[in-house]
């Protein structure tokens, strides 16, 4: 095969192959289908495909086929470390109109406003290695506030108490993105209490 050194190398520089990395080393995308034959590859979605099921990345993917989706709520706490109880489904955001049609069952959709959409958005490095977009902590902080009745009053409390044990939490923006989510009080009052 011509093009066995490119593959290679693609192989062992990232898990998770697309098809459109074929087409932008200028492989002809047929060899995606000879190699999942022979089992040098699984397809895990379209165009998508892994060399080795330990590397199956879920949070890679699914947003790998859903770029819209935002990690958000337990998902972000956990993807942030501010958790180590790994979700039972991925949590995401969307702004408020997108089609989730085709957007698994198990996968919890919230939806923002347009204006709210990109705020706080980071992109974080998964246990596998692999970049996907989440809220920052400080958004996500905002979003369980926000939302506080819909959250197990456990969960919520350890997730509060895991950001301000944070070295890395940043109150000055968590205070802002309150304020332009019209939670200023909340949230200013909510820190207090941790403070004391």
């Amino acid at each position: 095969m011509r093009y066995d050194n490119q593959i290679n190398h693609l192989l062992t520089k990232q898990s998770i192959i697309q098809s459109s990395d074929f087409v932008a080393e200028g492989i002809p995308t047929i060899y995606l289908s000879r190699l999942a034959a022979k089992g040098h590859l699984k397809q895990v979605g379209r165009g998508l495909y892994i060399s080795d099921w330990s590397q199956y990345d879920e949070f890679a993917i699914f947003q790998l086929q859903h770029k819209k989706a935002i990690y958000s709520y337990l998902s972000a706490l956990y993807l942030h470390g501010l958790t180590d109880v790994l979700p039972q489904y991925l949590e995401v955001t969307v702004y408020g109109g997108y089609n989730t049609h085709r957007f698994p069952d198990e996968v919890k959709v919230h939806f923002t406003k347009k204006e709210f959409y990109s705020l706080g958005k980071t992109a974080v490095t998964t246990t596998f290695g692999n970049e996907v977009w989440v809220y920052d902590m400080e958004r996500t902080i905002c979003d369980l506030i926000a939302n506080r009745s819909k959250l197990e009053a456990e969960l919520f409390t350890k997730a509060l108490q895991a950001y301000m044990g944070r070295t890395d939490k940043e109150l000055t923006k968590l205070y802002r993105y309150a304020s332009s989510m019209g939670i200023g009080q909340k949230v200013t009052e909510l820190i207090e209490v941790l403070h004391e």
